[in-house]
């Protein structure tokens, strides 16, 4: 599969779940719908977390969102994913939820160990 996308494995298993993620939400199949959010619950990654969550945002899963949002206020995490191009896509497409999801994560951090962020 990386040689036919050039994309490793789960890259393309992630990308294939969003869409049907999409799909499934435009035709009503809350069963595949559900499944579909599982998987990428299971997958999140830097390099697709942002996209994820601009997903989940628009087809209401809430507990995908839930679990990026997680993901993201890890203290590794934060600044890789804000500097992705997943994050620049998804301030374009949703940015008072890019805002939002940035100050939720900052919170959590500040929760659990006193830090201090100050986003980009």
């Amino acid at each position: 599969m990386e040689r036919i996308t050039g994309w490793d494995a789960k890259c393309a298993s992630t990308l294939m779940a969003q869409q049907l993620l999409a799909a499934t939400d435009r035709f009503a199949l809350d069963r595949l719908k559900v499944l579909c959010e599982v998987k990428l619950c299971e997958d999140v990654a830097i390099n697709t977390v942002a996209t994820t969550l601009a997903l989940a945002e628009q087809h209401h899963c809430f507990h995908l969102t839930s679990v990026c949002l997680k993901f993201v206020a890890l203290p590794q995490n934060l600044r890789a994913v804000v500097q992705s191009e997943g994050f620049k896509y998804l301030k374009v497409s949703c940015p008072s939820f890019a805002e939002r999801a940035v100050t939720v994560c900052c919170r959590e951090r500040r929760k659990f160990s006193g830090f201090e962020c100050r986003h980009e």
